[in-house]
């Protein structure tokens, strides 16, 4: 996963699906990671034929609707061969992030509340940053599980510069310095 949106991505993931790549909705475990793209989108519309509240799985609760649509927009990245691994999921959600203006939010040509609306309609589970609920908090079966301070926390992680190891270590020993008076 890339390393500017793996904070974002891991609160997502921790909000969404807690015990990881391998569940859906409900909490059921399924081996994802051993289905192909393909196998996963018809085990989403025979839970949704035997009256399933939600055909959401993974790690990010990819719909059935959503899978299906970025495997068809990106068959070169998502081939509905592919097995849904857990780097599978995290291209996917990935994509996600720039369907709801990753590249526009990290140049500044959208503003944190506009992001984390549209990041608010993507995951359920996140709020909407103007009332703190799901934006689909109306629909009896989502909720916002997280404060709109901790997604506006994660989600500004992606505007700033990415440093090398060497850099981060650098930076950890300056602040340790500076917290006991060492110039």
């Amino acid at each position: 996963m890339p390393s500017k949106t793996k904070k974002l991505l891991d609160l997502i993931g921790s909000i969404e699906s807690a015990k990881g790549y391998n569940y859906e909705f409900g909490n059921r475990e399924v081996p994802l990671d051993q289905m192909t793209i393909e196998e996963v989108l018809e085990h989403q519309k025979k839970r949704r034929k035997e009256g399933k509240p939600s055909s959401a799985v993974g790690r990010y609760q990819f719909i059935h609707k959503t899978l299906e649509d970025l495997a068809r927009r990106n068959p070169n990245d998502l081939p509905k061969d592919a097995l849904f691994t857990p780097e599978v999921q995290d291209k996917a959600a990935e994509m996600l992030l720039q369907r709801r203006g990753l590249s526009d939010y990290e140049a500044g040509n959208l503003s944190d509340e506009e992001f984390l609306l549209n990041l608010s309609k993507e995951w359920a589970s996140l709020p909407n940053p103007e009332t703190g609920a799901s934006y689909y908090d109306k629909d009896g079966l989502n909720k916002s599980l997280v404060p709109v301070d901790a997604v506006l926390e994660a989600a500004r992680t992606v505007k700033q510069p990415e440093m090398t190891e060497e850099e981060m270590l650098a930076r950890q020993r300056q602040q340790v310095s500076m917290l006991r008076g060492i110039p």
